[in-house]
């Protein structure tokens, strides 16, 4: 799978082996009230992302101006559920080719593919019988600020290796 990360695409060969993560981030407190009850105050809540690959080319990520939000286009999927085959899912998502939303449905403890249809950031997933919950795998697009690359070379076995982190803004 090929990530994007403003605008340019990483190649297949610079990620043979990749690794995506996904960190809520978020400024939330737990507060106690005089009785002792719990209140959760949560002022926002983003994603941080740590993206990470090994390949025999470099990932071609030194251009990039740092300085700036940066689209990052995910490779790595995301997922919602629910008992209701009607899932609200990011308006900020992949639509690409090979990068659309896929529905499943949890039939006694396994997933099944399902068929799906956007009706703008509602995914109707089509009803499947004994189908106890359904899930909806999307694939994220978030602006982020991030710094430049670590990357490693070794050269003695043609390998090259990169990370970066990306905060979404």
């Amino acid at each position: 799978m090929n990530f994007q990360l403003g605008g340019l695409t990483i190649p297949i060969q610079a990620g043979l082996e990749f690794s995506q993560t996904y960190e809520p981030i978020g400024g939330s407190v737990l507060q106690r009230m005089q009785s002792g009850r719990a209140i959760k105050q949560t002022h926002y809540r983003k994603l941080r992302t740590s993206l990470s690959g090994q390949g025999w080319v470099p990932a071609g990520l030194d251009g990039l101006d740092y300085s700036q939000a940066l689209l990052l286009k995910c490779a790595a999927p995301r997922s919602l559920s629910s008992e209701s085959n009607k899932i609200v899912i990011p308006s900020l998502r992949r639509t690409d080719e090979r990068f659309e939303p896929k529905g499943y449905a949890l039939v006694r403890g396994h997933l099944i593919e399902t068929g799906l249809e956007m009706q703008e950031d509602v995914a109707i997933l089509e009803p499947v019988r004994f189908a106890l919950s359904y899930q909806v795998y999307y694939y994220p697009e978030i602006f982020v600020f991030a710094d430049a690359p670590q990357v490693q070379n070794n050269m003695t076995g043609v390998e090259f290796s990169w990370s970066l982190i990306g905060e979404e803004i």
